[in-house]
C-alpha cells in the first residue's frame, strides 16, 4: 500500500501521463456524430432561389410558395406561421417554417440592417464635426454651381430640337436666304367702352389718333446698330408685300376711309354703320381685298362687337448667347403695346403683339 501512495508532487499510479492512444481520433468522432444529429432533427428552409413570397394584406396571413425541379406548391396558410407543401416524383415533404425564418426575409432584414448601420454611423460622423460638415457641404454647393459660369439659353427651336447638318436646316437656310424671315405679327383688339356704341364716328376717329401713334413710334436697335443704324419707325420697320418695295402689310378697319380722318369727320354715325354693312369698300388702301373677319370681331348672330387690326413688321434678328432677338422690332412693339394698353375711351383696346408674352 505504501508502494502505491504517492505525494502530491508525483503521478497517481494508476493514471497514466498524457491521452491513452485513439482517444482523440474518439473524441472527434463523438463531436461529429452529435452534430450530425443535430441536422437530422433541425429542418433545413427550402433553397431561397426555389422561394417565391406573396404578401396578402388579409387577416395578416403571409402566402409563401415554394417550387422545386420536380414538383411545384400547393398550398399556403398562416398566421406567425408559413406551411409549404412540395410536390416532387408523387411524394409530399410538408415543412413548417416560421414567418421571419425562411431566407427571403432574413436577407431582408440583413439588408434593412446594413442600411441602418451606415445611417446610425454618417449620423454618429455629423454630430461629432458639424462645423467640418457645414463647411463640407458649402464647398460642394460652390462647386456644383460653378457651371452657371458658363450658362447660356438657347430658344432656337432649329438648334433644340434639329439635328446638324440635317436637309431641314439646309432647307430652312434656302427659305430664309430667298423670301427672308418670317414677319412679326402685332395683333390689337377693340370694344366699346362702357355705355357707348362700337360703330360711330367718335369710335373710329379714336382708332384713327391710335394709328397715327402707332406710325409715329420711333426707335434705335439695342445692339448690333452697324447692321440697323439709325431711327426705324413702323413705315421703314414694316414688313412689305412682294417684298422691297412693296406696300406695308397692314390690315385694319380704318381700311373702310382708305385711312382718311376727312372722311370719317364727314360722315353720320348711320353712314358708318352702313358703310360696315358694305361689301364694296372692303379692300385696302392698296387695292388688296379683305373680309369682315379680317377687321371686325363677330357675335354669334354675325353683328360685329369689336375691332381686329394688324401691323407686320419684318424681323432684325440678331443671335446672342444662344437667343435669336430682334432688335429692331422688340423695342418698337414695346412702344405699340404701351399705346394700346393706355385709357383709349370710347375703346377698351387690348394689344397682341408678338412681344406682349414677354411682358
Amino acid at each position: 500500500l505504501s508502494s502505491l501512495s504517492s505525494s502530491p508532487d508525483s503521478p497517481h499510479p494508476l493514471r497514466p501521463r498524457g491521452r491513452l492512444p485513439g482517444a482523440r481520433s474518439f473524441t472527434r468522432r463523438s463531436r461529429r456524430r452529435r452534430r450530425q444529429r443535430r441536422q437530422r432533427t433541425t429542418p433545413a428552409p427550402p433553397p431561397c432561389h426555389q422561394l417565391s413570397l406573396a404578401m396578402a394584406n388579409n387577416n395578416s396571413a403571409i402566402e409563401l410558395q415554394a417550387r422545386s425541379p420536380g414538383g411545384e406548391t400547393k398550398e399556403t396558410a398562416g398566421d406567425g406561421a408559413v406551411s409549404v407543401d412540395v410536390e416532387k416524383k408523387g411524394a409530399v415533404d410538408r415543412t413548417t417554417l416560421e414567418a421571419d425564418g425562411n431566407c427571403f426575409t432574413r436577407n431582408l432584414k440583413a439588408g434593412l440592417e446594413i442600411i441602418e448601420d451606415a445611417f446610425a454611423a454618417y449620423g454618429r460622423f455629423t454630430t461629432k464635426r458639424p462645423i467640418l460638415i457645414i463647411a463640407l457641404s458649402a464647398l460642394l454647393c460652390i462647386l456644383c454651381a460653378l457651371g452657371f459660369l458658363n450658362f447660356t439659353t438657347e430658344s432656337r427651336p432649329e438648334e433644340l430640337w434639329v439635328l446638324e447638318g440635317t436637309e431641314a436646316l439646309r432647307d430652312r437656310d434656302y427659305v430664309i436666304d430667298t423670301w427672308g424671315n418670317e414677319p412679326r405679327y402685332n395683333v390689337y383688339y377693340a370694344t366699346a367702352s362702357a355705355g357707348t356704341s362700337l360703330l360711330t364716328r367718335a369710335a373710329f376717329q379714336k382708332l384713327y389718333e391710335l394709328h397715327e401713334r402707332v406710325l409715329a413710334i420711333n426707335v434705335t436697335a439695342e445692339s448690333d446698330a452697324s447692321r440697323f443704324p439709325g431711327l426705324w419707325d413702323y413705315n421703314r420697320a414694316c414688313f412689305r408685300f412682294g417684298g422691297p418695295g412693296g406696300d406695308c402689310a397692314t390690315v385694319t378697319p380704318l381700311d373702310l376711309f382708305d385711312y382718311n380722318i376727312t372722311l370719317i369727320n364727314s360722315l353720320s354715325d348711320a353712314e358708318i354703320a352702313a358703310r360696315t354693312a358694305d361689301e364694296r369698300f372692303y379692300r385696302t388702301s392698296t387695292g388688296r381685298n379683305i373680309t369682315q373677319n379680317d377687321i371686325f370681331g363677330l357675335d354669334g348672330a354675325g353683328n360685329i362687337v369689336a375691332f381686329r387690326g394688324l401691323y407686320t413688321l419684318d424681323q432684325h434678328v440678331v443671335e446672342e448667347d444662344g437667343d435669336r432677338v430682334d432688335v429692331v422690332g422688340e423695342p418698337w412693339e414695346e412702344q405699340g403695346i404701351d399705346i394700346f394698353n393706355g385709357n383709349n375711351y370710347p375703346l377698351d383696346t387690348v394689344p397682341m403683339f408678338a412681344s406682349s408674352w414677354v411682358r
